[in-house]
Order: C-alpha cells, then sequence, then structure tokens
C-alpha cells in the first residue's frame, strides 16, 4: 500500500516539474506564458533546451569523451569530498578549495 501512495506522489512530483519547465520555456521564448502554446507542446523542454535569465551562470562541456567529463564532474563537484582536506582547510569543492587556499599534492 505505501509502495503505490509513493508511486502517486512521485508521479505527481514528476508531472508539475515538468509543468514548471514548459512554462519556463514558453515564457523565456515568448515573453508569455500562453495556454494555447503549452497545450500544443509535444514534449518536454529538455534542461540544456532553457536558457538562465542569469548570463553566463552555467558552463557546458561539448565533448563525449567520458575521461574529460569524469574530470570536470571531480573538479567542480560539491558532492565528492574533494574540498575537503581538514577543518581548516575546506570549500565548496576542488575547483573553490585550489583558487581560494595555499593546497599542496602532499596536503591530499
Amino acid at each position: 500500500m505505501k509502495q503505490s501512495l509513493m508511486k502517486i506522489k512521485i508521479g505527481t512530483i514528476f508531472r508539475v516539474e515538468e509543468s514548471i519547465r514548459k512554462q519556463l520555456f514558453l515564457f523565456q521564448k515568448h515573453k508569455e506564458i500562453s495556454i494555447d502554446l503549452y497545450n500544443i507542446m509535444q514534449n518536454t523542454p529538455q534542461f540544456k533546451e532553457i536558457k538562465s535569465f542569469i548570463p553566463n551562470k552555467y558552463i557546458y562541456v561539448k565533448t563525449k569523451i567520458q575521461s574529460w567529463m569524469l574530470f570536470y564532474f571531480y573538479l567542480f563537484s560539491d558532492q565528492i569530498g574533494l574540498g575537503y582536506i581538514s577543518k581548516k582547510l575546506q570549500e565548496k569543492n576542488l575547483y573553490e578549495l585550489i583558487n581560494s587556499r595555499t593546497v599542496s599534492v602532499n596536503d591530499f
């Protein structure tokens, strides 16, 4: 019983998120959210199709080389823990750590 209720809740969350993505895409493209255009949209826009209102907020890597993608993930991710060496020597991610602190390879 709990699993079916969970599936319903997750499905609702995904439908709401897709609706928000469609509305944001329409607003960015037409400077308004038209119900008619919304209703005829067949596909939900991908995240890369939705531009930010903040210029230069994100960068996109145009490579399919797995090793480079992994490198960028390790460099900028705040979920890996590479930005933490000790309580006194830590930042949000590795990029922030090496840009804002004096760090040696021996510190790791």
